[in-house]
């Protein structure tokens, strides 16, 4: 399964995982030549198998998620839409790559702000995949966890940490506690606890997540980077301002180097991080106004200070 990452004023968020999509997640300038090779694939593909053949339905499936992850939703969600149609058509709507195109589909209204069509269309995703694949098949643990993300971004907390919760018990369980996807629940939980404003869960979780995607992804995987972003955030959520400077500075130095300067991550990692020094800069600032202040009291009342 594949990841598409939410940034919230600069902070990489949860996680939408995916079923058929290939990883877009490199320097932006792969994407500028991957887009061109989906829809000459896609273009090829009907032309030799038809529009109808199963290979056809997800090289259109490839394309969409390639649109989305340059930021071109409007034709991800129209291909989206219409693959899902097709696939159904095609396969039947409960056939397994159906499954999919409807929960690819969902993400992607997610990924445009339509709420209102994500979390319906995940509810339904969910109630499917677990009557046709069972409850601990991994697109069930995919689409459970695609469901709390959406709840989460709609504000509903008091849904989204549980079923998160629900969600990491189960794919550990499944999968095993280093899974890749044990790893982005368990992200995805830390998450929805900050969201929550428990920073006292969200930052164990993420520094214990953060270590685990480095020992098992490398130092460089986007994954990694995304996590110690999150981290790092959530240290100067909790005051720590210089814990959060330097986590920062260490995370954009390596996204700049890994990803490129105009990746989608290492620009939300500068935002961060320049947002983390201007709060310092205010922080010291306030505090030599106190000092000012409490020294010329000091001067007025002598030893009574």
């Amino acid at each position: 399964m594949s990841e598409k990452e939410n940034a919230v004023t600069g902070h990489h968020g949860h996680w939408c995982l995916r079923c058929g999509c290939s990883d877009h997640g490199g320097p932006a300038g792969d994407l500028g030549r991957a887009v061109p090779l989906f829809e000459q694939t896609l273009s090829d593909t009907v032309r030799v198998l038809g529009k109808d053949h199963p290979d056809t339905l997800t090289a259109r499936n490839n394309l969409a998620c390639a649109y989305e992850s340059a930021g071109d939703l409007g034709r991800a969600v129209r291909l989206f839409e219409q693959t899902l149609s097709d696939t159904a058509r095609v396969l039947g709507k409960d056939h397994p790559d159906t499954l999919t195109a409807r929960n690819n589909l969902a993400c992607a209204y997610e990924s445009a702000g339509d709420l209102g069509r994500a979390v319906p269309l995940f509810e339904q995703t969910l109630s499917d995949t677990a009557r046709v694949l069972g409850k601990d098949h991994p697109d069930t643990l995919t689409a459970r966890n695609n469901l709390a993300s959406a709840y989460e971004s709609a504000g509903d907390l008091g849904r989204a940490v549980p079923l998160f919760e629900q969600t990491l018990s189960d794919t550990a369980r499944v999968l095993g506690k280093d899974h890749p996807d044990t790893l982005t629940a368990r992200n995805n939980l830390a998450y929805a606890h900050q969201s929550a404003g428990d920073l006292a869960r969200a930052i164990p979780l993420y520094e214990q997540t953060a270590n685990a995607r480095a020992q098992l992804l490398g130092e460089d995987h986007p994954s990694t980077l995304t996590t110690r972003n999150n981290l790092a955030y959530a240290y100067q959520s909790a005051g720590d301002l210089s814990r959060a400077i330097s986590l920062f500075e260490q995370t954009l130095s390596d996204a700049v180097r890994v990803l490129g300067d105009n990746h989608r991550l290492t620009q939300a990692v500068r935002c961060a991080h320049l947002a983390a020094r201007a709060l310092k800069a205010v922080e010291a600032a306030t505090m030599r106004g106190t000092c000012t202040s409490a020294r010329g009291r000091c001067v007025s009342h002598g030893d009574s200070c």
